[in-house]
């Protein structure tokens, strides 16, 4: 079975930005049909709804992870690369005339690369400036690891034995221990490239080998997400060949001793980019207006995981019940299919304003401060 149409289709590329008619994505997606403890017992629809309504770190979700996890990670990686950050990036955002140099890794896997960046930080920015590391990705599993910082020699590979007596700590069973506690300037959590919000004011960014496996329009949406991210001048670094795409018109390419990184106009204002909407290029069964009076909101999403207003409905029904968290995924949905829905942006708002979450509360802010009408409606909700 291909999975190149259907509910479940549409519902994993719109959450996980997957290009199903990716041969290495339908290998993989194979093991969910052996792993999962529901697929297959479940109708396609009644699978998709049980997804809908699940925490991201629900056993199922992480079926789905684990079987789309087709990346891998170790220190050093790409020493050409390396060479690039070490000897060229890191000494010009020493440089830089500000507070703190904040670093994203995206899609961090299992932390090796963020590790690794916090070593070539300590080497080139300790000495001048305050900075920060954050890993994201969007599987809890590797995560944990990331955190754990354990590894078997296969996902470390440093070959000098200086650079592993420096960094590294002898385990049982051959695994070697990264001695992150000398490098508390790095942190690791959760993230959705596709539906959550993005880290802001960031120097540089790396997303390597992650947007080889996504549709070339979510990719887009990803990359004008990491525009609004970066900092004026700040950099991303992708993988070689990664992205074949149009480039956002805020990004010019640097090409350095033939390796190319990408850095932010200093002209450009975030305004500028505004990605319409992705939708999917899988047919769907849309019910009709008719339909739509006589069907509940989790009905019409059952037919149609794309339709906003439905899953903005959903997240009213929710958050009335007062439950809040299956009410921000309703909503948090909404805004990915229609970027400019007001109200979806001002529930989430409330919502944090109501549980006294400053920090998601100054995040939505962010994001929503464009849209017509907003900032009308948050005063009303802070009255």
């Amino acid at each position: 079975m291909k999975f190149t149409s259907g509910a479940l289709a549409i519902f994993l590329e719109s959450q996980l930005g997957i290009d199903l008619s990716n041969r290495i994505n339908q290998e993989h997606l194979g093991k969910l049909r052996k792993n999962s403890k529901l697929y297959g017992k479940l109708s396609e629809e009644e699978y998709v709804n049980h997804l809908q309504q699940s925490s991201t770190t629900d056993s199922e979700w992480q079926c789905i992870y684990n079987s789309l996890n087709i990346s891998e990670s170790f220190f050093f990686r790409d020493k050409r690369q390396i060479d690039l950050l070490e000897k060229h990036i890191f000494p010009k955002l020493a440089q830089k005339e500000v507070k703190e140099i904040k670093i994203w890794s995206a899609g961090c896997s299992t932390g090796q690369e963020a590790h690794t960046l916090s070593i070539l930080a300590s080497r080139t920015l300790a000495q001048n400036k305050q900075y920060s590391i954050q890993g994201t990705d969007i599987n809890p599993e590797s995560i944990q690891i990331a955190e754990k910082a354990i590894y078997h020699p296969w996902f470390v590979r440093v070959e000098e034995e200086s650079t592993l007596a420096q960094y590294f700590e002898k385990k049982s069973q051959g695994k070697y221990r990264f001695l992150q506690e000398n490098f508390p300037t790095v942190h690791f959590s959760l993230l959705n490239l596709i539906t959550d919000t993005f880290p802001n004011k960031q120097e540089l960014i790396l997303c390597r080998n992650v947007l080889i496996y996504i549709k070339n329009e979510m990719a887009n949406l990803i990359l004008n997400k990491f525009v609004r991210a970066l900092a004026p001048g700040g950099y991303l670094l992708l993988g070689h060949a990664e992205y074949n795409a149009k480039l956002p018109t805020a990004l010019e390419a640097v090409n350095i001793e033939g390796s190319i990184i990408y850095r932010k106009k200093t002209n450009h204002s975030a305004k500028q980019e505004n990605p319409k909407p992705y939708t999917p290029n899988i047919p769907l069964s849309q019910p009709s207006k008719q339909e739509k009076t006589n069907l509940s909101p989790q009905e019409i999403v059952q037919k149609n995981p794309l339709d906003y207003e439905a899953q903005y409905k959903m997240g009213n029904e929710y958050e009335k019940n007062s439950e809040y968290h299956h009410a921000i995924r309703c909503y948090q949905k909404a805004i990915y299919l229609n970027q400019e829905h007001k109200d979806s942006y001002l529930s989430l708002y409330r919502i944090y304003y109501q549980q006294k979450d400053q920090n998601n509360m100054q995040k939505i802010y962010k994001s929503g401060i464009q849209i017509p009408g907003f900032m009308e409606g948050v005063r009303n909700i802070n009255e």
